[in-house]
């Protein structure tokens, strides 16, 4: 694929747990699949630009995220069709060519806008390309040649230009500097930003928003069960999604989860709050990420000014796992009143606070025991069944921090 890996493609047009379609067949219809799971470059002659609602089928109403237009000149010779893009200055992401007679311009915006929103895009880019297939243009379902898929004559459909996704006001700002689209009588998208993630634009869209936040919980729940609890027990029963405070909320949780889970749970945390609460939110996912990584990464430049020098000493030292497992002891030793530093060690529990194994959590125990910083008080005991065939279920071990 002229040295650009799949994976920079698959991440241009789609986020990782947007389910999408890759087709062999401009009549397939499923399956709907993660982008994630799509690893390596699909020999598929077709994709879908816009996402589907887990488990539907390509259908208009199961669109889940409108980000993505596409651009086919059928009618115009191939190399006038080069010549033509290679002059024009419309901000677009990615051309792929057939490897026949076409070259599919694909325009990937940052935000996600409403459906009509997407359409009302979608109708102004086809007054302005009018040699343009007008029925590719404004079908929010309709496929496009996959970058680097294989016609079934052995022929590769090879990435002409590579770009980033747009700012939608970018591409907005740009269809209103057209001339034909001055001329039209209303004029909707003068000094005006289109909405981030409108999901409110119509009951249908909040229908559909609805759906993806109670899909995006059921799917965690079913594949990390008991993660899944730590969520509601540590998230969501302390931070509740209100509309325009998702920045202040998320700060919260972030700086809260900071001294409770790893990096790696916190961050699916993060993610899990802004999916289940989409319909608070109006910036994008992506956003969302970014500024939890942020704060994140402040709390990390600021966290060794709170310890003392025997602390810091050790945590300087020590791996990026076990300083994961030294913040948590060290805040629960000290959220603890009564001023003994001591605290328990649930090995299954603390597992999914650090997405690791009991087994794992023991050893990290003794690894901590050894250096010093950890005294056993009380040793934990094991699940286990008595005579009468009763479960009696194990006690945690206790312990106090040393630092």
């Amino acid at each position: 694929m002229n040295k650009i890996s799949w994976i920079d493609v698959r991440k241009l047009l789609w986020d990782d747990d947007e389910p999408v379609l890759i087709a062999n067949d401009v009549k397939q219809t499923r399956p709907i699949r993660p982008a994630s799971e799509i690893t390596v470059q699909p020999t598929e002659q077709y994709c879908c630009g816009n996402s589907f609602l887990q488990g539907s089928s390509r259908r208009k109403d199961n669109i889940l995220q409108h980000h993505t237009w596409v651009i086919e000149h059928d009618g115009m010779p191939l190399e006038e069709q080069r010549q033509f893009w290679n002059t024009s200055d419309l901000p677009h992401s990615l051309r792929v060519c057939s490897g026949n007679k076409s070259i599919h311009t694909v325009i990937r915006t940052e935000e996600s806008p409403s459906k009509e929103e997407w359409r009302r895009i979608a109708s102004d880019l086809k007054l302005i390309f009018s040699r343009a297939d007008g029925k590719v243009l404004t079908d929010c379902a309709r496929l496009f040649r996959l970058p680097g898929g294989v016609r079934s004559g052995g022929t590769v459909q090879k990435i002409e230009y590579i770009n980033t996704r747009i700012p939608l006001k970018t591409l907005t700002d740009w269809i209103f500097s057209q001339d034909v689209i001055k001329n039209k009588e209303t004029k909707e998208y003068r000094d005006e930003e289109i909405k981030k993630n409108d999901f409110s634009s119509s009951f249908m869209d909040q229908t559909k928003v609805i759906a993806s936040m109670t899909q995006a919980q059921e799917q965690y729940r079913k594949q990390h069960p008991a993660r899944f609890k730590l969520y509601n027990q540590l998230v969501a029963s302390r931070f509740k999604a209100e509309p325009g405070k998702r920045n202040e909320q998320l700060i919260g949780i972030v700086t809260f989860l900071y001294d409770a889970v790893s990096k790696e749970v916190a961050f699916e945390f993060c993610s899990l709050f802004y999916k289940t609460n989409a319909l608070a939110f109006c910036d994008p996912l992506e956003q969302h990420m970014s500024e939890a990584k942020s704060h994140w990464e402040r709390l990390e430049t600021d966290y060794q000014s709170k310890l003392n020098p025997h602390e810091v000493a050790f945590y300087k030292a020590i791996p990026r796992q076990e300083k994961e497992f030294f913040r948590i002891c060290r805040s629960l030793a000290y959220g603890n009143t009564n001023q003994e530093m001591v605290f328990n060690i649930p090995m299954t529990h603390f597992g999914q606070r650090l997405a690791l194994d009991g087994t794992q959590i023991s050893r990290m125990i003794d690894r901590f025991m050894m250096y010093g910083l950890l005294e056993r008080v009380k040793k934990g005991t094991q699940t286990k069944q008595d005579s009468s065939g009763k479960m009696i279920k194990g006690k945690a071990g206790v312990y106090r921090w040393l630092g």
